[in-house]
C-alpha cells in the first residue's frame, strides 16, 4: 500500500492536476486501505477522510473517462470497508465515517452514476448499522437520518426515470447475513477476515433486503471493467419500496416496533414527494401489497396515495373511513399537517358519507382543549387545527379557478360534484344504512322500507335487488341466505347468482366466491336449491365443461363435504380427515357415468384442505382482512370509488368545509387564547383568528365573521366592565391579553368591516367605556357647535372640583392632630406608579386602535354593512321615553356620544344619502318630537339635524328632502322652544349664509320664515331653573359660558336674578310655617262649631289626629325647599322647618309619632342633602348640611323621653348615628367634621 501512495506522488508531481488524470489512478491506494484487512481502525478512518474529502471538494468529474467504475468501486469498497477493531468507541468512529462517506456519495452530482446494485448496498450497509442495538444510539440515529436523506433523494429523482422491463429486480428478497461479531479479549473485534458488511450483527430476522444472488450480482463490476455501467433507476427504487413494505409487515414475528416505525417512517419520506403519478405499472403490485400491510397498522392511506395514479386511489377508497381516527392521532403525532392542506377536500368528496372531514375536526377540537394545563397533545391540535384554516386562507388569496379533472364521474350532473350532490349522496347513504338494519331484523321490513324511501323500484325489480344485496357488505349473511333462497321469490336466487362473474374460474374457487356473501341454511332442500342455481350458471359461465349439470352439483355438494371433514372439529374427532384417494373414490363416475379429471380433482383437494371454505364476515384476523381488502377492491372498481379531486380542484369545497367546522374551531381557539398563558400560544390563536376572518370575508359569510367580533370582543374585557372610569383605564393597560384582542378586533374590522353586521353592537360596546374613561382621540369627543365661539364642544362631562373653605388655625391643628397631617382626598384611592404605566399603556394601545377610521373610511363599507353600523348607532342613542318602553337603562352620556357617531358617518357617507335619508330622519324625529322636556340629547339633534342641512343642500337629489325635515323643529313642544332656539337661530343664520342660493321653492322659504318665527328668547328663570336641575350633568366650560351668558362665576349669576326669583318659594315657605303653627286653634275652632252641631265631631283637636292629617304633610314640604338648590331658599327653609319642629303644640306628641317625624321627614331631608345638589355652591351645601345635622341633634334630644319608651329606639339611635358619621366624611370639610363630633359629645351627656 505504500507503494501506492509513492506511485501516486510521483504521478501527482508529474501532471498538471486532478482534472488530467483518470478517478480511478489517484482513488485507487485509498480505496486498497479500506479494503485491506490489516489496517487498523484509526487508518481505515484517515482513508475514508480522504475520500470524503474527494467527494465534498468537488474533485471527481462526473465527465471524467471512466467515472462510472471509479464512483461503483467507490461504493463497493466503503460498503466492503475490512479492519481491525481496537475498541468499540474507536470502531464506531470508523463507521460514523463510513455513514458520512456513503451519505455524501449518494447525494452528490457523482452519485448519478452509481448502479442500482451499488445504490443497493449503501442502503443495505446504512440499515445495518440503523438496526444493530449494540451500537451505540447516537450511531443509529446517525444512519437513521442518512437513511431518510437516501430515500428523500431516490424518490425526488423518480420523475427522471423512464421504466425499462429489462432492468427489472427479481421480486425475491434475502435475509440478511446473521454472522456474528467475534469476540477477542473481551472486546468487540472484527476477524481479519471480516468485512464490513457481516462485520455488525443484525438483528436476527430483521426483514429482507435487496437480492445479490438473484437480481444482484455479490459485488459491483471490477474497477478495470470497460464495459458501460447503468446508472441506478427504478429498479432500486422498487426494491426499496418492496424492502420498506416488508419492514412493516405486522404479521412478521422478526419485526420489531422499532423496525415497523423506521419502515413507516421512510415510506412517509418517500410517497410524501408527490411524484407517483409519474409512474405505474413498475409500482403497480408491489402498492398492492404495501397498501394492505398499511391497513393492518391503520397507517395514513390518504398519504400514501398522496399524488398515487388515480387507479390506486380507488383502491383506498373504501378502507380509509375504518382507520381515519388512528390515522389521525399518527398524523398528529408525527406532525405531517402539511398533508391537510388537500386532506380536507378529498375527505369531504370521497368520505363524506362517513362524517370524516367533521370526525376529523371534532377530533382535533377535542384535543385542543386543555382542561387541566396544555400538554403536546392539545398544541398538536391546535397546530392542526390552524393548518386547516392556513390551507383554505391560502387558497382563498390565491384565487383559484376550476380545473377540469381527469375523471368525470357518471353519477354528477358536472364535472365536479357540488356540495349539494354530496349532501345527496350522504343523505341516501343513512336511509341505507336504516334499511341494512332493518333487514338485518327481518328482510321484508328492510325491502319495504327502502322502496318506500324511492331506493328500490315498487313493484320489486329482482334484479335490482340482487346487486343490493350483493353490493353491501353489511347485511347480516344469514339474512341473505334466507331472503335469496325463499321459495316464495325463486327469480330473487336466479338473479343473485347471476351477479357472479365465474369466467375462467374453477369449481372450487367459484364456490368459494359464492359461498363468501351468504350463510347456507341449515335444511338439505335448501342446501340443494342454493348448489342447484350455482351449478347451473357455473356450467353455463364456463361452456359446460362437464357432461351434464347433475356432475356440477355433485362436485359442488362433494366439495362442500369434503370443507366439512377437512375443518370441522366434531367430523375430527369421530373420523379420520378424508385422504385424496378417498375423495377421488367418492366422485368417480359421477360425470355422467365417467372420472372426473384427476389433476383438477388433485388441485381441488389441496386448495380445500390449506384454506377452509369460510364466511369471512364471521372471522377475524387475516382471513376476515383479506375478504374486506377484496371487497374494497372491488368497489374500488366500480363507478362509486372513482377519485374525485386532483390536486388542482381542491379549493372548490373550502366554503362547504370552513362552513361545516368554522363554529367549533373558533370556540376551540376562543378556549385556547383565554386558558393559556404561554405567548406564542396566544399568538397561534390570534393567527387563527386572523385567518378565519379572512376566510370569512371571502366567502361573505357575514355570521361567522359576527361571531369571531363577538369573541374578540369578550377578550377585551371592555364590554362587561362595571367598573369606574379610571378603574377600567388601569385594567385595560394591565392586561396584555385584552390589548391584544383589542388589537386583532379592530384590526379585522378596519379591514373586512364590509362584512360585519351585528358585530357592530358588540364594537359599540368596547368603544363606550374607552369613551368615558377619555381615552378617544380629540377628533371622537369633539363635535360642531352653533353657540360656541370656537365652533367646536368636547362631550366629555367635567368634573367639578370641590371647593375648600378657608380653616381656622385651630381646625388645621385638629386635623393634623387626627390624621396626621393635611390631606384633602384622605379617603381616595391614591394612584400608584404601576396604575400610571398601566394608564399610558392603555392610551398608546388605543391610539393604535386607530379608532377615528371607523368614521373616517365608513365611506367605503358596502351599503347593507353601513346600514347595520347605523342601526346599532341609532339604537344606542334612543332618547329616554325609548329607552323606557323597551325597559333599558337610559343613559345621557352615552346616547349623545353615540348620536354625534351617527351624524358623523352619515356626513362622510354624502354620496349615498339618499339610502340613509330616511332612516336618519326618522331618528331625528324620535330624538326631538317625542321630547317632553329639555335634555342635552334634544340639543345636540336639532344641532344635528340642522348641520346635515348645511351640508346636504348643495346636491340638488336630495335638497327637497332636506329642507321639508326642516319642518321637525316646528314640532318641538312649546316649553322646550326657547332652550334651543340659540342654537337653530344660530344654525338658521349659517345655512342661510352658506346654502341661500339653493333655496328655490317658495314652501321650502316658507319653512324657514316659520321657524325663525317660532323662536323664542330664553329667559333667565327657566336657565337657571334647568342649572338647579341638572347641577350634577355640566359639561365643559364653553358649554356653561353658552348657556350662562359668558359668566364663569355662578353666584354672581344668581345675584343678577331679579327678586321675585326666588319671592314665591319665600311666600310658600311662610305659608307653610303659618299653617303650622296656627293648625291647633284651626282646628280646635272647627271641633267647637262642630260639637254645637253634634256629639261627635268629624274633625278633631287631638295632637295624634294633627300629626297625621296637618303637621306631617306640612314639615314634609318644608323639608324638600330644604333640599333646593338655591342657597337662600334652602336657609330661610330650614329656619322655618327648625321652628316648626320646636313649636310648643308638638310637645304633646307621643313618642311613636315623633319617630314617624323622625323617619318621613327628618331622615329623607338628610338624605337628600347628601347629594351634591348645588354644585356651583359647596360652601353653602356645607352650612346647609351642618345646620340640618344639628337639628338632628337638637330635636332627639328635646324629645329624648318619649323616644327612650320606644321598643325601637335602638335601631332609631343607630340610624342617627349613621348619618351623623357620613356627613362627618362627605367631602372632607372642616366644618362638618368638627361640628358633628361635638354634636354627638352633647347627645352622649344628655343621654
Amino acid at each position: 500500500m505504500i507503494g501506492s501512495f509513492n506511485s501516486l506522488k510521483n504521478v501527482l508531481n508529474r501532471c498538471e492536476g486532478l482534472s488530467v488524470l483518470e478517478p480511478n489512478i489517484y482513488l485507487t491506494p485509498f480505496l486498497e486501505v479500506v479494503r485491506s484487512e490489516d489496517t487498523t481502525g484509526p487508518i481505515t478512518g484517515l482513508a475514508l477522510s480522504s475520500i470524503n474529502k474527494f467527494l465534498c471538494y468537488g474533485l471527481i468529474d462526473p465527465d471524467a473517462p471512466n467515472a462510472a467504475v471509479a464512483v461503483s468501486g467507490m461504493a463497493d469498497a466503503v460498503t466492503h470497508a475490512r479492519f481491525v477493531g481496537t475498541d468499540p468507541a474507536n470502531d464506531e468512529v470508523v463507521l460514523m465515517k463510513i455513514l458520512q462517506v456513503l451519505r455524501v456519495l449518494l447525494l452528490t452530482k457523482v452519485g448519478t452514476l452509481l448502479t442500482n446494485e451499488a445504490v443497493c448496498e449503501i442502503m443495505q450497509s446504512c440499515f445495518r448499522i440503523c438496526f444493530e442495538m449494540r451500537l451505540s444510539e447516537l450511531l443509529r440515529k446517525s444512519a437513521e437520518h442518512t437513511l431518510v436523506d437516501m430515500v428523500q433523494l431516490l424518490f425526488t429523482r423518480l420523475p427522471e426515470f423512464k421504466e425499462d422491463s429489462k432492468n427489472l429486480l427479481s421480486n425475491s428478497m434475502k435475509k440478511l447475513p446473521d454472522s456474528l461479531v467475534e469476540d477477542v479479549d473481551g472486546q468487540s473485534q472484527v476477524s481479519e477476515s471480516s468485512s464490513v458488511d457481516n462485520a455488525l450483527n443484525p438483528v436476527s430476522g430483521v426483514g429482507t433486503f435487496f437480492c445479490t444472488g438473484v437480481g444482484f450480482p455479490s459485488s459491483p463490476r471490477p474497477i478495470g471493467f470497460t464495459g458501460p455501467l447503468l446508472p441506478y433507476g427504478l429498479a432500486c427504487i422498487r426494491e426499496l419500496f418492496r424492502f420498506l413494505i416488508s419492514l412493516t409487515n405486522p404479521h412478521d414475528r422478526h419485526n420489531t416496533d422499532v423496525m415497523i416505525h423506521m419502515g413507516m417512517s421512510l415510506m412517509m419520506v418517500g410517497v410524501g414527494w408527490g411524484y407517483w403519478g409519474k409512474v405505474s405499472s413498475t409500482l403497480a403490485v408491489d402498492w398492492d401489497i404495501g397498501v394492505k400491510l398499511v391497513v393492518h397498522i391503520t397507517n395514513p392511506l390518504c398519504q400514501l396515495s398522496k399524488g398515487v395514479k388515480n387507479n390506486y386511489k380507488s383502491y383506498v377508497l373504501f378502507s380509509v373511513p375504518k382507520v381515519i381516527n388512528k390515522f389521525l392521532l399518527i398524523m398528529v403525532s408525527v406532525k405531517k399537517f402539511t398533508l391537510l392542506y388537500t386532506f380536507l377536500p378529498i375527505l369531504l368528496s370521497n368520505f363524506l358519507s362517513h362524517n370524516s372531514p367533521n370526525n376529523m375536526i371534532i377530533l382535533f377540537i377535542q384535543n385542543a382543549f386543555p382542561v387541566s394545563g396544555l400538554y403536546t397533545t392539545h398544541l398538536l391540535s391546535l397546530d392542526a387545527l390552524l393548518t386547516v384554516v392556513h390551507s383554505i386562507e391560502q387558497r382563498c388569496s390565491q384565487n383559484e379557478t376550476n380545473p377540469t379533472p381527469t375523471v368525470v364521474p357518471e353519477r354528477f350532473s358536472g364535472e365536479v360534484p357540488t356540495i349539494e350532490e354530496l349532501q345527496l349522496i350522504k343523505q341516501k347513504k343513512k336511509i341505507l344504512q336504516s334499511g341494512t338494519e332493518l333487514f338485518n331484523q327481518k328482510t321484508k321490513k328492510g325491502i319495504t322500507f327502502l322502496q318506500d324511501q324511492n331506493l328500490l323500484a315498487v313493484p320489486i325489480d329482482v334484479r335490482e335487488v340482487s346487486l343490493w344485496l350483493r353490493a353491501n357488505p353489511w347485511l347480516d349473511k344469514k339474512m341473505i341466505g334466507e331472503y335469496i333462497s325463499d321459495r316464495r321469490h325463486p327469480e330473487i336466487l336466479d338473479n343473485f347468482v347471476r351477479t357472479f362473474k365465474f369466467e375462467g374460474l374453477r369449481l372450487d374457487e367459484s364456490l368459494r366466491l359464492y359461498l363468501e356473501t351468504f350463510r347456507l341454511p341449515g335444511e338439505a332442500p335448501v342446501i340443494q336449491r342454493l348448489i342447484e342455481a350455482f351449478s347451473a350458471y357455473w356450467s353455463e359461465c364456463n361452456h359446460h365443461p362437464f357432461m351434464n349439470l347433475d356432475a356440477a352439483f355433485t362436485l359442488s355438494y362433494a366439495i362442500i363435504m369434503l370443507n366439512t371433514d377437512q375443518h370441522n372439529r366434531n367430523v375430527r374427532k369421530q373420523n379420520e380427515p378424508m385422504t385424496f384417494h378417498e375423495f377421488q373414490r367418492n366422485t368417480k363416475g359421477c360425470n355422467g357415468g365417467q372420472d372426473f379429471d384427476q389433476h383438477m380433482l388433485e388441485e381441488i383437494y389441496t386448495t380445500i384442505r390449506n384454506d377452509e371454505i369460510v364466511l369471512p364476515d364471521e372471522q377475524v384476523g387475516p382471513i376476515r382482512d383479506r375478504w374486506l381488502w377484496n371487497v374494497f377492491l372491488r368497489r374500488g372498481a366500480s363507478p362509486e370509488g372513482t377519485w374525485l379531486s386532483t390536486s388542482d380542484e381542491y379549493h372548490i369545497y373550502d366554503r362547504d368545509i370552513f362552513a361545516m367546522n368554522w363554529g367549533p374551531t373558533v370556540s376551540a381557539l376562543s378556549y385556547v387564547f383565554d386558558k393559556s398563558l404561554e405567548e406564542n400560544i396566544i399568538q397561534r390563536s390570534i393567527l387563527g383568528f386572523k385567518k378565519c376572518a379572512l376566510i370569512s370575508a371571502h366567502f361573505s359569510m357575514c355570521n361567522v365573521f359576527d361571531n369571531l367580533i363577538v369573541s374578540l370582543c369578550k377578550f377585551t374585557g371592555l364590554t362587561s366592565n362595571g367598573e369606574a372610569p379610571d378603574m377600567t383605564t388601569v385594567i385595560f393597560g394591565s392586561n396584555p391579553k385584552a390589548q391584544l384582542a383589542a388589537r386583532t378586533m379592530f384590526h379585522l374590522t378596519h379591514r373586512h368591516g364590509d362584512i360585519l353586521r351585528e358585530g357592530w353592537r358588540n364594537i359599540l360596546d368596547v368603544i363606550l367605556p374607552l369613551y368615558r374613561s377619555k381615552l378617544l382621540p380629540a377628533a371622537m369627543v369633539e363635535v360642531e357647535d352653533f353657540v360656541d365661539p370656537t365652533g367646536r364642544v368636547c362631550l366629555l362631562r367635567e368634573e367639578l372640583p370641590m371647593q375648600r373653605s378657608d380653616s381656622s388655625i385651630f381646625s388645621s391643628f385638629y386635623q393634623f392632630m387626627t390624621l396626621g397631617g393635611p390631606s384633602e382626598t384622605s379617603n381616595q384611592k391614591q394612584t400608584t406608579a404601576e396604575d400610571q404605566e398601566a394608564m399610558r399603556i392603555a392610551q398608546d394601545c388605543v391610539k393604535e386602535l386607530q379608532l377615528e377610521t371607523l368614521v373616517t373610511e365608513s365611506k367605503f363599507l358596502r351599503l347593507d354593512s353601513l346600514q347595520e353600523l347605523m342601526k346599532a348607532l341609532m339604537q344606542a342613542s334612543h332618547p329616554p321615553h325609548v329607552h323606557d318602553a323597551m325597559g333599558g337603562n337610559y343613559m345621557e352620556d352615552s346616547a349623545i356620544f353615540f348620536l354625534e357617531l351617527l351624524l358623523r358617518v352619515v356626513l362622510q357617507n354624502r354620496d349615498r344619502i339618499m339610502s340613509l335619508w330616511q332612516m336618519v330622519r326618522d331618528h331625528l324625529y324620535s330624538c326631538i318630537v317625542m321630547a317632553t322636556e329639555y335634555s342635552l340629547l334634544l340639543e345636540r339633534a336639532v344641532v344635528g339635524l340642522m348641520r346635515m342641512a348645511i351640508r346636504l343642500l348643495h346636491r340638488e337629489e336630495v335638497a327637497e328632502e332636506v329642507l321639508a325635515s326642516l319642518q321637525i323643529l316646528l314640532m318641538i313642544k312649546p316649553s322646550i322652544i326657547p332652550m334651543v332656539s340659540r342654537q337653530i337661530g344660530y344654525g338658521l343664520h349659517e345655512l342661510l349664509r352658506t346654502n341661500a342660493a339653493n333655496i328655490h321653492a317658495r314652501a321650502d322659504w316658507i319653512t324657514i320664515f316659520t321657524v325663525m318665527k317660532t323662536l323664542k328668547h330664553p329667559d333667565k328663570k327657566k336657565f337657571k331653573k334647568r342649572k338647579e336641575r341638572d347641577g350634577k350633568r355640566r359639561m365643559t366650560g364653553h358649554q356653561q359660558e353658552r348657556y350662562y351668558g359668558h359668566n364663569s362665576d355662578d353666584e354672581t349669576m344668581v345675584e343678577n336674578v331679579p327678586g321675585g326669583y326666588h319671592t314665591m318659594s319665600l311666600q310658600l315657605l311662610d305659608l307653610m310655617h303659618t299653617l303650622h303653627t296656627r293648625a291647633a286653634s284651626i282646628y280646635s275652632s272647627w271641633e267647637a262649631e262642630e260639637r254645637k252641631v253634634t256629639n261627635e265631631p268629624v274633625v278633631t283637636a287631638e295632637a295624634s289626629s294633627l300629626w297625621g292629617k296637618c303637621w306631617c304633610p306640612l314639615l314634609q314640604g318644608i323639608a324638600r325647599l330644604c333640599c333646593d338648590a338655591r342657597r337662600q331658599v334652602r336657609t330661610s327653609a330650614l329656619t322655618y322647618l327648625q321652628r316648626a319642629l320646636l313649636v310648643h303644640d308638638l310637645q304633646t306628641l307621643t313618642g311613636k309619632e315623633w319617630e314617624s317625624c323622625f323617619n318621613k321627614v327628618l331622615f329623607p331631608l338628610l338624605t337628600k342633602l347628601l347629594e351634591n345638589i348645588s354644585p356651583a355652591d359647596p360652601d353653602g351645601m356645607e352650612e346647609t348640611r351642618m345646620r340640618g345635622a344639628t337639628l338632628l341633634s337638637k330635636v332627639f334630644l328635646q324629645h329624648l323621653n318619649p323616644l327612650l319608651s320606644l321598643p325601637t329606639f335602638t335601631a332609631l339611635w343607630l340610624t342617627i348615628l349613621d348619618f351623623m358619621d357620613k356627613y362627618m366624611h362627605i367631602g372632607k370639610r372642616d366644618l362638618l367634621f368638627e361640628a358633628i363630633p361635638e354634636s354627638l359629645k352633647n347627645m352622649l351627656l344628655v343621654m
